[in-house]
């Protein structure tokens, strides 16, 4: 098997062939800009990790996480009570929180037409998120279960007012 490795002048490029006489062979690109940013990307403009026929500009073919944490984080709480207002125990740091899901046991006629409230807020004592949980029956026995969504901030992006606990 022949293998190239070539550097050239100019910017820095480091241009990686690892089969010069293939006519199929894949070529890496790595350039580095005087920021020291780094680009990569093959003759298809496609990167792949645990694969060696990528779909996307990136694809990865396993597990992925960001600083060793999970991108995406579902946890559900259950039985919390008609006036519940708790700490997820999740970063507001690392994740953006949201409540996607709920279930209770709901009687329609006991709440006199008031509204069901759900919502999460980043406590700023303890820059983790919360939940907040309003039911305004006259009985106590609903006690719903949510599921928060959180995903990590550097592939999500909040807008809004996250410190909003009491609308």
């Amino acid at each position: 098997v022949n293998a190239a490795v070539k550097i050239q002048s100019g910017p820095a490029t480091l241009f990686m062939d690892g089969d010069e006489i293939d006519s199929n062979a894949q070529t890496l690109l790595i350039n580095t800009n005087t920021n020291r940013n780094v680009s990569m990307g093959g003759t298809t403009g496609r990167v792949g990790i645990g694969t060696t026929t990528p779909a996307a500009r990136l694809d990865v073919n396993g597990d992925m996480r960001v600083k060793g944490q999970p991108m995406v984080r579902i946890r559900r709480f259950e039985n919390i009570g008609n006036d519940a207002n708790k700490d997820t125990g999740i970063s507001a740091t690392d994740y953006h929180c949201v409540i996607t899901g709920w279930a209770a046991h709901y009687d329609i006629l006991e709440n006199n037409a008031q509204t069901n409230m759900f919502w999460t807020y980043v406590n700023p004592t303890t820059n983790t998120w919360w939940y907040r949980v309003v039911f305004p029956s006259h009985n106590t026995h609903e006690n719903p279960d949510i599921d928060v969504l959180c995903f990590r901030t550097e592939i999500a992006s909040y807008t809004g007012n996250r410190n909003l606990n009491n609308p």
